[in-house]
């Protein structure tokens, strides 16, 4: 208390934005959340994240507020901290306005156009285990996209999930298995899919991006991903693993270090989380992809 009292007003401020900031930014959280997120209405606020992080405007934010608390709190120094705080205030939204103009009136190198096929695909398709009932999502998007005039168009898009079997990386069924004598688990419908899938791509000339699960490896040892595969006119292809994960829906908390937990709780997947960039260039523009 000696200590704390000691401090000047606004060090207290500081110290409390500090250490919210850090707990913020140090501890793993079930729902990876920042304070500064909830600024997304007001984005001459957010803009400050290109420079400080989400952390950081999270810190802006408890800032401001403690420095009114205090002044509040404190009415001989009210209008020190009203000041101090608007002050801040002012710093933060200005770089924000600064930002927000020098992007608008950038000039515009490129027109990029994507166009979205939605399939509509049914709950019962999507839980099924036959591969008979799940095939028509495939076929719907294959036909709707195909159907499309694409003239001026440079990417096609499908939502997450657009491809009903898992996605098979390029080891899996490779002609090194039958030599090495190893089981594989990709079917012939999951060859299928790709095949079908890379087709669109080629036979448009079009890049197309789709999400779909997959496994890393080719005996399927490791956990599945959910990912987004970018397939390009020439047949090569790119892959971006989804790094945040659902809690209970994607993964069980806690099973990494306890993996009995994995098969407690029915309808809980057990997937892995990526862990490298969804930037990637598409027509001459860069892209990140999210999922």
């Amino acid at each position: 208390n000696r200590f704390i009292g000691m401090v000047s007003y606004r060090s207290r401020a500081l110290t409390v934005a500090v250490l919210y900031a850090t707990v913020e930014f140090a501890l793993p959280f079930l729902f990876p959340w920042h304070l500064g997120n909830t600024l997304y209405t007001a984005p001459w606020l957010i803009q400050a994240a290109d420079v400080v992080g989400m952390a950081g405007v999270s810190l802006l934010c408890v800032l401001v507020a403690a420095l009114l608390a205090l002044g509040w709190q404190h009415p001989g120094h009210r209008v020190r901290l009203l000041g101090v705080a608007a002050g801040v205030l002012a710093v933060w939204a200005g770089y924000g306005f600064v930002r927000m103009a020098a992007i608008d009136s950038a000039p515009v190198r490129k027109t990029f156009v994507a166009t979205m096929v939605q399939g509509n695909a049914t709950l019962t398709e999507k839980r099924s285990e036959a591969a008979k009932v799940r095939m028509p999502m495939l076929d719907r998007e294959e036909r709707l996209t195909r159907a499309l005039d694409l003239t001026g168009v440079d990417l096609i898009l499908w939502p997450e999930g657009a491809l009903p079997f898992f996605w098979v990386t390029d080891s899996v069924g490779h002609a090194a298995t039958a030599e090495q004598h190893q089981p594989t688990r990709a079917r012939p419908v999951l060859r299928e899919a790709k095949a079908r899938a890379l087709a669109v791509a080629r036979d448009l000339q079009r890049p197309l991006l789709f999400g779909a699960l997959r496994r890393p490896d080719r005996l399927w040892r490791q956990e599945a991903r959910n990912s987004a595969v970018l397939a390009q006119a020439d047949g090569a292809t790119w892959l971006y693993d989804k790094r945040i994960l659902l809690p209970f829906g994607e993964y069980l908390p806690g099973s990494s270090l306890f993996p009995a937990l994995k098969e407690s709780i029915r309808g809980v997947s057990h997937m892995d989380p990526g862990t490298t960039s969804g930037l990637v260039e598409v027509a001459g523009v860069r892209l990140l992809v999210n999922i």
